[in-house]
């Protein structure tokens, strides 16, 4: 619960074209509440969300991002279990197709948005800990999110990622990997891994 500088959860931004999205964190002080952010940008176009959460030791929080293309939605949606906690206004993006850039967990880059030359900037990579992290291709309804909440899912055509982050620690060659379930392959290596970013220490929910 140490105090942190602004930081980024994961994001999938195209640098060049400033088209993607990202979830990222605002600093907090020791022990004080910190900002959660989902942010979607195409160009000067933007949608965010932001939701309050605290920071207690070993405290748990299962959060959803998604952007509902439907008539009656089209905003920047973040989920709290299978509560809607914050919602951004209604934006119809043209273009979110991000030309390959890649999803990066954990660090990120500088986040343009607005006609007014606002920014997002990370000014360290992630502290604290993942427990999963699932990326489906199309929303999730509420109850959805309360039955897949506490258990694991299985491959569907859209899910398309899914790191449950629980590979076995040890001394063996490839320990930075990291599998995906989704059924989809894509399975991914920690840069700059350490045994101790795995933990075994339990959330409290």
């Amino acid at each position: 619960n140490e105090s942190f500088s602004n930081m980024t959860l994961f994001q999938m931004l195209n640098t060049d074209t400033n088209v993607g999205f990202s979830v990222h964190a605002g600093s907090s002080t020791k022990n004080s509440p910190v900002d959660i952010t989902f942010m979607i940008v195409s160009g000067t176009n933007y949608c965010s969300a932001s939701h309050r959460i605290s920071r207690k030791s070993n405290d748990f929080h299962h959060l959803t991002f998604m952007y509902d293309r439907g008539k009656s939605e089209r905003r920047a949606l973040i989920f709290s279990g299978s509560r809607r906690v914050a919602g951004s206004d209604r934006v119809l993006f043209d273009d979110l197709n991000t030309r390959g850039a890649d999803f990066v967990i954990g660090s990120g880059s500088k986040v343009n948005y607005g006609r007014l030359g606002s920014s997002f900037i990370p000014a360290q990579t992630f502290t604290g800990s993942i427990n999963e992290l699932r990326v489906f291709g199309s929303s999730r309804t509420s109850l959805e999110l309360e039955m897949n909440a506490g258990r694991s899912v299985f491959g569907t055509d859209n899910l398309n990622l899914y790191y449950r982050f629980n590979e076995p620690t040890g001394s063996y060659t490839n320990n930075s990997v990291v599998l995906d379930h989704s059924g989809k392959s894509l399975h991914s290596k920690i840069t700059n891994y350490a045994t101790t970013m795995r933990s075994n220490t339990a959330y409290s929910r």
